[in-house]
């Protein structure tokens, strides 16, 4: 049997839904993305869901961005038992992911075939969330 963790320990995995809140948005958008590619595959409705979710994306990291890092606080040890790191390089990375996204979603709006552009696009935000 394992032994309960301590509260603080617990509280941390918990919150660990907290510090992925973008990469949920940006799932979320591939979700309909590859929806609207079964059903209605225009190049510009899916180059506007997937703009708007890589927007509400942004939005979520600048908004829980410092708040992540307050979830750890001055104890760095909780970082041992959480499996998602939200200071320092990785939180470079996220925002490297997430200005990619949008650049590339700017650059190859033309190039996407017509009838696949929207799984075209949803993979490039699924990309952007992993």
């Amino acid at each position: 049997m394992t032994p309960p963790l301590p509260p603080p320990v617990a509280d941390a995995l918990a919150g660990a839904v907290r510090l992925v809140v973008p990469e949920v948005a940006l799932v979320g958008t591939a979700c309909v993305l590859f929806t609207m590619a079964a059903f209605s595959p225009r190049r510009s409705a899916a180059f506007l869901v997937a703009l708007v979710g890589a927007v509400v994306a942004i939005l979520l990291a600048y908004q829980f961005g410092p708040k992540e890092a307050a979830l750890v606080g001055a104890d760095r040890s909780l970082l041992l038992h959480s499996t998602i790191d939200p200071t320092g390089p990785a939180g470079f990375v996220r925002w490297l992911s997430l200005v990619g996204l949008v650049v590339f979603l700017f650059v190859t709006a033309t190039e996407a075939p017509r009838a696949k552009c929207a799984e075209y696009f949803g993979c490039l935000t699924v990309l952007a969330a992993g």
